[in-house]
């Protein structure tokens, strides 16, 4: 059994392929690949940490998308994922419904895991957002999301939300599609990639190649 990490592919989206810039000519397009690369690389019996935004549009028809995905699937709730604290729900009865429907897909849901993976047992913290970056903040968080973003208290943060802005920054290790041309990637790399986080930060256009 391996571990994986992934996060933002929001299966669904129809603008999402204009937004992050993914080379594909629909959404059905980037639904099966993104499926596929998923498939490619984890298995059944493996591990996933789904680190938020997995489906948008709608819900009924690309939730169960989520069925193909192989693995033992965690999510951790991002900001589009509607049982999420961070969604925009009007009521507590309304996120409870979603709540119900998503763990028909996610047994496990959590705002945020801190669990010990590396080698020393140090703990890094899973987060859909990153630790505040004042570089990315002035065009994207605003004060719905600012409460949810985790504090830096100096380990190595394993996160989403940022697509392709960086691979590796800091301690902060963006595991979304867009940062790794749509594949999931491994507890390995991530344990490589605090040793040797220089190697990790150039990264190409998202491609369909």
């Amino acid at each position: 059994m391996s571990t994986y990490f992934t996060s933002d592919l929001h299966l669904g989206h129809t603008r999402i392929c204009e937004l992050a810039d993914r080379a594909f000519a629909s959404v059905e397009e980037m639904n099966e690949e993104l499926i596929s690369r998923y498939n490619s690389v984890v298995n059944p019996d493996d591990m996933v940490y789904l680190l938020g935004d997995m489906c948008m549009g709608r819900l009924d028809d690309n939730l169960p998308l989520l069925h193909r995905l192989n693995g033992k699937k965690f999510l951790i709730l991002g900001n589009h994922d509607r049982p999420s604290m961070a969604y925009h729900h009007k009521t507590q009865e309304v996120r409870d419904k979603w709540t119900a429907r998503y763990r028909e897909f996610f047994p496990v849901m959590l705002e945020r895991f801190d669990v010990e993976l590396l080698p020393n047992e140090e703990e890094v913290v899973l987060c859909h957002y990153p630790y505040s970056d004042p570089a990315f903040q002035d065009h994207e968080y605003d004060g719905r999301l600012e409460a949810h973003l985790p504090v830096d208290e100096g380990k190595w943060l394993i996160h989403g939300h940022v697509h392709g802005a960086w691979r590796v920054k800091g301690k902060q290790i963006n595991v979304g599609v867009d940062a790794w041309n749509g594949y999931p990637i491994s507890l390995d790399t991530i344990i490589d990639i605090t040793k040797n986080p220089d190697a990790y930060n150039k990264q190409g256009p998202f491609s369909i190649k």
